[in-house]
């Protein structure tokens, strides 16, 4: 406690010899000495400390991450010997843009972008011994500097979709990234791709040749405010596109050898396809490059192979066949007149057989009769009498099948008897008969068919003026079967709506006219004709009955002139031939 009013006693004394200039004496100086030697130690200098930084001897430095929302730093320096010390802070603006607000404790630094600045704090508190103390530690003037860094926010960058593979070579995809920032994202072909592929600016992705991986990368290189995106990449696999081949033409049914035909074969892929005759062929054959196939003997099947071996954009083709059977072409032998079948004995020694062969062969003449001999020509020759048969054949060759063989008889007779007395006379021939003029055929005449009476007479009105009759119209009733006149439920129908279309138009007469397909007798023709239009009438007359209505006369129009609608080249047209039409007119 004496220490204390001593020490304060000296302070207060020292202020007033500061205040008297006395201290310049040099009568007092062994006092100041005195008073020095008599203070223990001077005040400690107090440091700055930030906190969450790093560095030493008020050198520090801190880093955040730019943010858009809050962009701020809360710096807190302090004083490791004096709990209480106070700050003045003061910042550069630095390529972070930096400002700042404080208080004693700490202050608030506001960024505008990524970039760093320097924040200084300075002591502010006051030593109250004027360093004269045992080292209270509240010296002013200590300053530290903090280096912050506003570093760029990170970003990542994700595909949006990745096609399904692998993809046919020479197909097309668009491929799409987006970052997290919102930045453009560019995209490339990675050198580690093995297969052939492009990108062009829009993430068209062109699967070239030849088929393998496709490695897409997805960069992001960042601005201002964004650090570089890390590389995402993408894969695709190609491969070829499958093709197949169909013949295009097919050979003929039963060609025969010495037969040419072309065949033709196409690729889905539109790349030629090569034609080649398979070892497994039994006959003979040959083709060109254009397709040719020649068949040559033997007789058998020729199989022809397609095959397209692809390319950088196709794999190759299954390989299809087409088989042709070939056949010797048949020959006929066929024995021409004039030949004899009987000679006289003894009238000739030897005859000649006039044969040939319709494939040009050569001819073998043969005979097991005792009556004749026959050479390779067909001469006949020691005819005796009796049956003298030859056997005419014709042997295969490389184009043609064996000629099934024909038996020629050549019957030596005996001479022949004493002729007859010679015969009377012929009887004068009789008169000519008389010209007979054939009758001429009158048409029936039409048949007018009432189908009632019309209304009883009712007095006499005032003339009203005559309706707009209607058009002639003529409707058909078809088809009728071949060689019928059966109304089927379809012609029944046809003729019902003909009622109501009479009954609704008001017509007054029916002209019916009967067709046919002409395809029997005209005698045949006339009847079917007749009893369709009959058929037609009976039912038209029964419905226009049931409709009540009157006054309508139904005519069959006479004669028995075939007349086609249409010609008689397929079954529907002459489906068309089978009909009546009924001619509609109002009177």
């Amino acid at each position: 406690m004496s220490g204390m009013v001593i020490r304060s006693g000296i302070r207060r004394t020292l202020a007033g010899l500061r205040r008297s200039g006395l201290v310049a004496l040099v009568g007092l100086v062994p006092l100041a000495t005195m008073l020095v030697a008599a203070a223990p130690a001077s005040a400690t200098t107090s440091s700055v400390v930030f906190q969450g930084a790093t560095g030493s001897n008020g050198s520090y430095a801190a880093s955040t991450v730019y943010s858009s929302s809050s962009p701020t730093y809360l710096v807190s320096a302090t004083d490791p010997n004096d709990s209480s010390a106070t700050f003045a802070y003061s910042a550069t603006t630095g390529s972070a843009g930096c400002t700042l607000s404080s208080s004693s404790a700490d202050a608030l630094v506001t960024y505008s972008r990524p970039g760093t600045c320097v924040i200084t704090a300075t002591t502010t508190s006051v030593d109250k011994d004027q360093g004269q103390g045992g080292g209270d530690g509240n010296a002013t003037g200590s300053t530290g500097t903090l280096t912050l860094t506003v570093l760029p926010m990170s970003q990542s960058i994700t595909f949006a979709s990745t096609p399904s593979t692998p993809l046919p070579v020479g197909s097309t995809f668009t491929a799409i990234a987006q970052a997290t920032s919102g930045l453009p994202v560019t995209l490339s072909i990675d050198s580690a791709s093995t297969s052939g592929c492009t990108i062009d600016s829009k993430g068209v992705v062109t699967l070239s040749p030849s088929a393998g991986t496709c490695v897409i990368d997805a960069n992001q290189s960042g601005d201002s405010y964004y650090a570089p995106a890390p590389q995402v990449q993408e894969s695709v696999t190609s491969a070829l596109a499958t093709q197949t081949i169909s013949f295009s033409s097919t050979p003929p049914p039963s060609p025969l050898v010495g037969s040419t035909f072309t065949l033709g074969a196409t690729a889905t892929s539109g790349l030629p396809v090569s034609l080649t005759i398979d070892s497994a062929s039994t006959s003979g054959c040959t083709i060109s490059a254009n397709g040719t196939v020649t068949l040559t003997a033997p007789a058998g099947t020729c199989v022809i192979d397609a095959n397209q071996s692809g390319n950088g954009s196709y794999a190759p083709a299954p390989l299809v066949q087409e088989s042709v059977t070939s056949a010797l072409a048949p020959q006929t032998i066929s024995v021409s007149n004039p030949n004899p079948t009987y000679v006289q004995y003894g009238s000739a020694s030897s005859y000649q057989i006039h044969a040939t062969d319709s494939g040009a062969g050569t001819i073998a003449y043969a005979t097991s009769s005792s009556t004749c001999v026959v050479d390779a020509s067909g001469l006949i020759s020691n005819l005796a009498e009796g049956s003298c048969v030859i056997t005419i054949s014709a042997p295969a060759t490389p184009t043609l099948a064996a000629a099934t063989p024909v038996t020629f008889t050549l019957t030596v007779q005996a001479p022949p008897p004493p002729p007859p007395p010679p015969p009377p006379p012929p009887p004068p021939p009789p008169p000519p008969p008389p010209v007979v003029t054939p009758p001429t055929v009158t048409p029936p005449p039409p048949i007018v068919i009432k189908v009632s009476p019309t209304k009883p007479t009712k007095p006499t009105k005032p003339a009203k003026p005559a309706p707009k009759l209607p058009r002639p119209r003529d409707v058909a009733i078809k088809p009728f079967a071949e060689a019928s006149h059966a109304l089927t439920k379809p012609l029944i129908a046809q003729i019902w709506r003909l009622a109501l279309f009479i009954r609704r138009v008001h017509y007054t007469a029916v002209t019916l006219t009967g067709y046919t397909d002409n395809v029997f007798t005209p005698a045949m023709d006339s009847l079917i004709i007749r009893e369709r239009s009959l058929a037609v009438s009976q039912r038209l007359q029964f419905d226009l009955a049931r409709l009540k209505v009157r006054g309508v006369t139904v005519t069959i129009a006479p004669g028995v002139t075939i007349e086609l609608v249409t010609l008689n080249t397929t079954p529907s047209s002459r489906a068309l031939n089978r009909r009546v039409v009924a001619t509609l007119t109002a009177q």
